[in-house]
């Protein structure tokens, strides 16, 4: 290989990281679909499920979003506490899984305790 086309070969396996990498950056720059999701998907958790999971940003991200929290969702299998209901509000969930700093949370946001619980626990 001669010495003009070994330092061609060179320069264009060093030049091809950046130039890669500028492209890539450009069409994220320009929210080329699905770029962003490749690398940041959208959490699909509702509230109810991210209050099971002690999720308190994305609990915080939904209630700001103006997401209401007394009403109740469906929860995932994966993401249900063994014998619990199918359907929960936020507040429910966390105190099904034991978050009670996210009860805390939810009750700060406004969430209203139902009407079973609250006959529950007077004496």
């Amino acid at each position: 290989m001669s010495t003009s086309s070994s330092t061609s070969l060179t320069l264009g396996i060093a030049a091809a990281p950046p130039l890669a990498l500028a492209t890539f950056g450009l069409l994220l720059a320009v929210g080329m679909p699905p770029l962003p999701e490749w690398f940041w998907p959208t959490p699909t958790t509702n509230i109810a499920e991210a209050a099971a999971l002690g999720d308190a940003a994305r609990v915080r991200a939904l209630a700001a979003d103006g997401v209401p929290l007394d009403v109740p969702l469906p929860l995932r299998d994966e993401v249900r506490p063994n014998g619990a209901p199918s359907s929960m509000t936020p507040l429910e969930a966390a105190k099904w899984r034991g978050h009670d700093e996210l009860v805390q949370l939810l009750l700060e946001l406004g969430a209203k305790p139902s009407e079973d619980a609250a006959t529950a626990a007077a004496p």
